[in-house]
């Protein structure tokens, strides 16, 4: 399986995991809303072309699930 670097960015209402590996164009995506300090919603996930095959989704939402399991 390739390499994939996940990074997190978030709002006060949102927030977005963004999947790359280095040498591959275009970035993977996860984003979600806030709906509550203990309730978050994956409203969208989305992989190119470029990325199809590489477990990149599937990476997107292991980390999804381990940053929710971390915050309890």
């Amino acid at each position: 399986m390739a390499d994939i670097a996940i990074t997190r960015t978030d709002t006060d209402s949102k927030a977005r995991y963004v999947a790359t590996i280095e040498g591959v164009d275009g970035e993977g995506e996860l984003t979600l809303s806030k709906v509550s300090a203990t309730l978050e919603i994956a409203d969208h996930t989305g992989v190119p072309d470029s990325m199809r095959g590489m477990g990149v989704a599937a990476a997107l939402a292991e980390r999804l699930f381990a940053d929710a399991r971390a915050a309890g």
